[in-house]
């Protein structure tokens, strides 16, 4: 012993006899091993693994040979008990699963196969447990090997239980197979740590049980299958449960099963889906973010978790999330509080539940519309919330780390006796033992350290699951809101039991309301009682009521505090009105509002805009895209926005048209709404909003044309060059015209689109089985273009497609072959479709056509024209125009169609591309407006101070139509408003038109 002294004097003072003691009854047991065969440092680990571990004292002293195996690799780099920890669990389990199936097969007795088996798994277990244990306290093993060893090892015991178990009903029974006579066999999904890979030292294993499907089994006692699952399930758990004199395997708890403790022990996969479509509870979501298939029919099992991902992970965001594990948490603080667990390192505040919440309501939350946060692991997790900055900087990394440390703590006090405990044990041995595991030169600096970890935790939980009520109370007085909840509660409510008459009532909240600045106080106070006493606040559950009933007086104050010179409250608030009532049978958005203060004050602002209030209520889907603040103000890059479009639509069945149309419908109207939102708070300008839009539209129209032609080709086969079928969109191609074509556009805003084709290289007829000419082809391609963005789903229209501007109109070819069109173009088409050409760009499809477009457009623009005869047919159009589409009140000016509007100026514009452009080609390089007035002034046809005036004008006038086209009003403003600079566009129309 005196050779080991130096060893033991550098235990805590505290813990030296007890490791002295555990020590000799070691070396008693081991007594054939020679001293001379320890190193030093072989004998300072094993000082550590004494000081940190009776289980394993006692575990050498029973089976003195697995001290052997560790001195005989003590002398490797890495100072392990076995040589490759962990990846030796597979290799140890695979051999082991040889050796005792193939000893059951051998025994003849039906107990004695049973009794082999049992004792089999817990020799295994302790040298497996032994050899974990070992490597974590050692230091040889990072936590995360420790957790996924000890997972391994359950993994592989339930499997090698079940595989053994199964040999032994077969021949019992016979083997259950399903309706195509292919085996079945039970199904086990493991729940909580273990389905997340994060097991500790000494936890229960959460099961579920499952099969595939019902039936009997033939012979003179017929069996159900339901009854030989069940009982093959009893088995399995009896053989990993019950402690024998080696002790158990794992301790098996079946309370996450549909139904819990008096639930059937095992269901087929067909009652469990209909358990949780009907049943399903908001905790059994949470749970079942963990599931994971460790054994049987793993392939029947996967069924399982597809099945279930509807329920965990909601297609929208869910804010139901946040309240349900917020109620879950205060339950376990009660349950805390009542027991006295504050110190416990796994329920306790700052302990590893919170970290575990945190993670996991950002997956409920998110994991719908995110795959990446579909994951079992909570290190995953917190890794891909560190990754997509959901949590301030810093806070995921340090959850992490704290989760780490609590875990490491927690297997550490597991790992001294095999017990499953969560809390250091009151006794200054105890705490000294923990502080030297962990390397703390002191008590105190552990202690400091522990509840540093778990400070940093819990102040990280406040912050994501602060109570609703303490946000709100920053922003609405107590007073004034308890005020306001009264009046919506009381006086608003026609079937109130207050003493006040019923007119009393509404006198007071018609004093509150004007008291607050509300203007149209009947309109008002019609559109609250309507909320209040009608029928959609009684069809609502009693949790939408009461988060209605929360939000309200919230609602109420911020529908006062918009910018009053610009927006009016009572217009504003009757619109959040409306938006509520059609969001009202989706408690989450109600809980979405409820919860985010920031959210719901952009609503607010959002819906004193009308077009914008009437998008959101016919798009509430998108209130989510309001959560991330920061987010909502940031835009990509067309090239970038374009990936992330393309990778929403991988992720879906490309035959799913249903789907893939949803999805270009929620893509550009979350984009929209972006842009909608950065404009009214003036960040950006309008060019800068206008082609926003417009690229939203190039994507997802590009992205439309990407789906046609894969159910086309899928139908009739693809156009062929040469015997090969075409590769890519070859031989087709989209021009944009109008607003789309000159980077226009609004949010309103149609598409008017041509289609060309040009199938001179192509063989007449597609390869499909349903072959067809490949002129009808590209026809049906374009019809599928349009049936893709015209039809309304229930997101609604992605956009209004207008192909009257093809060669003849509406009487003329969906598609045109280029050729013909160019023909068109040169012989027949009229000065207006010219005009029309000026601001038309070729936005998808082939290149090779993009560019045989953008010659042929050229040279149509640029062949020269006789100058009178042009300036008569502009000047006579211009006139048709004002006739028909101009303003007939004298007191108003229509901003596109009056003389000296924005239709003025574009025809400038294209009279003297179309009267120049030979001369000068650069004019036809851009074909928006703005660059196409500074590209007339760079050759002189403009003087500076006039083009500047154009395009002040024409700034003004797209700035102000723009606005009141969000405020859903008439393109019209008072005759005086703009009058110099009507003057102005006027006297340069008649100076362009005067020789007419």
């Amino acid at each position: 012993m005196e050779s080991w002294l130096n060893q033991i004097n550098s235990v805590p003072v505290l813990l030296r006899h007890a490791v002295q003691l555990r020590l000799e009854r070691v070396l008693q047991a081991v007594s054939t091993i020679d001293e001379n065969f320890w190193s030093s440092q072989s004998r300072d680990i094993f000082i550590r693994i004494l000081t940190g571990s009776e289980f394993i004292a006692n575990a050498i002293i029973q089976q003195p040979e697995l001290l052997l195996l560790w001195l005989e690799s003590h002398n490797n780099v890495e100072i392990k008990y076995v040589a490759s920890y962990p990846a030796t669990t597979d290799d140890y389990f695979d051999l082991q699963e040889k050796t005792v199936t193939t000893e059951i097969s051998n025994i003849s007795s039906e107990q004695a196969k049973l009794e082999h088996l049992m004792h089999a798994l817990r020799v295994i277990r302790r040298r497996k447990m032994l050899e974990i244990a070992w490597n974590d306290i050692s230091g040889s093993a990072t936590v995360e090997q420790t957790l996924l060893a000890l997972s391994s090892l359950a993994d592989q015991s339930v499997q090698l239980a079940l595989t053994s178990l199964e040999l032994v009903f077969h021949t019992r029974y016979g083997i259950p197979l399903t309706k195509e006579g292919n085996p079945q066999s039970l199904i086990v999904v493991a729940m909580g740590k273990l389905g997340g890979r994060e097991l500790n030292f000494s936890s229960d294993i959460d099961l579920i049980f499952a099969y595939s499907e019902t039936g009997s089994f033939n012979g003179k006692k017929s069996l159900s299958y339901a009854v030989y699952f069940e009982r093959l399930a009893q088995a399995l758990i009896k053989c990993l449960h019950t402690a024998t004199a080696q002790g158990f395997v794992f301790r098996v708890d079946m309370r996450l099963r549909p139904y819990g403790d008096s639930g059937p022990l095992v269901m087929t996969l067909d009652s469990m889906e209909e358990y949780y479509q009907n049943q399903g509870r908001h905790w059994e979501r949470y749970a079942l973010i963990k599931a994971r298939i460790i054994a049987g029919d793993r392939e029947a099992g996967q069924c399982f978790v597809k099945m279930i991902q509807p329920f965990v992970y909601r297609r929208y965001l869910d804010y139901d999330s946040f309240e349900s594990l917020r109620d879950m948490h205060a339950m376990i603080k009660g349950e805390v509080s009542r027991k006295g667990l504050q110190h416990n390192l796994k329920l306790g505040a700052g302990g590893i539940r919170e970290v575990e919440f945190i993670g996991q309501t950002f997956q409920l939350l998110r994991g719908g519309r995110e795959t990446l946060f579909q994951s079992v692991s909570i290190l995953d997790v917190l890794q891909k919330l560190a990754q997509t900055e959901y949590l301030e900087p810093g806070a995921a990394q340090q959850l992490i780390e704290s989760y780490l440390f609590l875990r490491k703590n927690e297997n550490f006090l597991q790992e001294y006796d095999d017990k499953q405990i969560h809390a250091v044990p009151d006794t200054e041995e105890a705490w000294q033992r923990m502080a030297f595991l962990l390397q703390q030169k002191s008590l105190e600096l552990y202690q400091q350290l522990l509840q540093q970890h778990r400070d940093a935790v819990h102040e990280i939980f406040k912050r994501v699951f602060t109570l609703k009520e303490e946000q709100d109370t920053q922003q609405v007085a107590t007073s004034i809101r308890d005020k306001l909840s009264f009046m919506w509660m009381s006086d608003l409510d026609k079937n109130n039991s207050f003493d006040q008459p019923s007119a009393n009532g509404v006198a007071h909240a018609r004093k509150m309301l004007n008291d607050m600045g509300f203007d149209d106080l009947d309109t008002v106070l019609n559109m609250l009682q309507g909320l209040r006493n009608g029928r959609v606040y009684h069809s609502i559950s009693n949790r939408g009521r009461a988060r209605l009933d929360k939000l309200m007086p919230l609602v109420l104050v911020e529908s006062t505090e918009i910018d009053s010179e610009k927006y009016d409250f009572s217009s504003t608030l009757l619109r959040v009105i409306r938006l509520l009532e059609a969001i009202a049978g989706r408690s989450a958005y109600l809980a979405l509002l409820t919860e985010n203060p920031g959210a719901r004050a952009q609503v607010v602002t959002l819906c004193a805009i009308p077009w914008i209030a009437d998008f959101l209520t016919l798009h509430p889907i998108l209130l989510d895209e309001l959560l991330d603040i920061q987010n909502l103000y940031g835009f990509l890059n067309q090239q970038a926005l374009g990936q992330e479009l393309t990778l929403r639509l991988a992720s879906l069945d490309v035959d799913d048209l249903e789907q893939q149309m949803e999805t270009l419908r929620h893509f550009k109207q979350s984009r929209v709404l972006k842009v909608a939102t950065t404009d009214i708070a003036e960040l950006m300008p309008l060019m800068e909003v206008s082609a926003h839009l417009t690229s939203i539209a190039e994507i997802t129209l590009n992205a439309a044309l990407n789906i046609a032609w894969y159910q086309v080709s899928a139908r009739y086969g693809k156009p062929r060059v040469l015997g090969q079928a075409v590769t890519g969109l070859s031989g087709f191609s989209i021009i944009a015209y109008g607003k789309m074509g000159g980077i226009e556009m609004g949010y309103g805003s149609d598409l008017d689109l041509v289609f060309l084709h040009d199938s001179s290289h192509l063989t007449c007829m597609t390869d499909g089985p349903r072959a067809v000419d490949t002129s009808l082809f590209f026809s049906r391609l374009a019809q599928r273009v349009i049936h893709i963005i015209n039809t309304r789903t229930p997101s609604g229209m992605l956009y209004e497609v207008d192909t009257r501007l093809r060669p003849n109109g509406s009487s003329g070819l969906l598609v045109s072959n280029i050729e013909a069109f160019e023909e068109y173009q040169q012989t027949q088409a009229w000065t207006w479709e010219h005009q029309a050409l000026v601001r038309a760009r070729a936005v998808a499809g082939d290149p090779k056509i993009v560019e045989r477009f953008n010659t042929l457009r050229r040279d149509i623009l640029c062949q020269p024209r006789e100058s009178e005869k042009l300036r008569q047919e502009v000047c006579d159009m211009r006139e048709r125009m004002r006739s028909e589409l101009g303003n007939k009140d004298k007191s108003q000016f229509h901003l596109k169609q009056d003389r000296g509007g924005i239709a003025d100026i574009e025809f400038i514009v294209q009279y003297a591309l179309l009267r120049w452009a030979h001369d000068f080609p650069e004019l036809i390089e851009f074909t928006d407006n703005i660059r196409q007035i500074q590209a007339m002034t760079a050759v002189g046809l403009v003087t500076t101070e006039d083009a500047n005036g154009l395009i002040e004008a024409y700034q003004l006038y797209r700035s102000t139509a723009h606005r009141l086209t969000l405020q859903q009003k008439p393109t019209m403003v008072d005759i005086n408003q703009f009058a110099d600079t009507r003057e102005q566009v006027s006297h340069l129309w008649d100076d362009c038109m005067r020789d007419v």
